[in-house]
């Protein structure tokens, strides 16, 4: 039995063996290229995409307000995006304040700004000391998270 197989095999053309290895090698080279073309692809979205930040600015005085800055660099809209912002108030307790598309709508690309009331919210003495985090889905639907440490993740 094993013998007709090896018969069979050897009434095979075949072809040059050089014809072979350079369609292999052509196969081979395609999958690397679309491979390599797809995370470059993918790295420069997500590159786009961690130039979307949020942070606030206090004003220094008697009328203190603090002024929450948006920062889309994308060349794309931001949908569906909200920014909590918290910080420990002169009492020791702990104060927020909430914004986002249902009030301001959606975020084209720019820089904008958006003012706390500094007297309703009892705004910390130092902007450092206040913590912004930035949620938002992007025009392909990617939900993302900007942490108060500066750290974007999908969620």
């Amino acid at each position: 039995m094993g013998l007709q197989n090896i018969a069979v095999a050897a009434d095979i053309e075949w072809g040059a063996v050089s014809g072979w290895v350079s369609g292999l090698a052509t196969t081979v080279a395609v999958i690397i290229a679309l491979t390599f073309s797809l995370r470059s692809e993918r790295a420069q979205r997500n590159v786009q995409f961690a130039s979307v930040h949020a942070w606030m600015e206090l004003t220094q005085g008697t009328e203190r307000t603090g002024i929450l800055w948006l920062t889309n660099n994308t060349e794309f809209p931001i949908y569906e995006w909200h920014i909590k912002v918290s910080w420990i108030d002169e009492r020791g307790a702990e104060a927020q304040a909430e914004t986002g598309s249902t009030e301001h709508g959606l975020l084209p690309p720019g820089r904008h700004s958006f003012a706390f009331d500094g007297a309703r919210l009892a705004l910390p003495s130092n902007d450092a000391m206040v913590r912004v985090q930035l949620e938002f889905r992007d025009a392909q639907g990617r939900r993302l998270r900007r942490l108060p440490s500066g750290k974007l993740e999908k969620y």
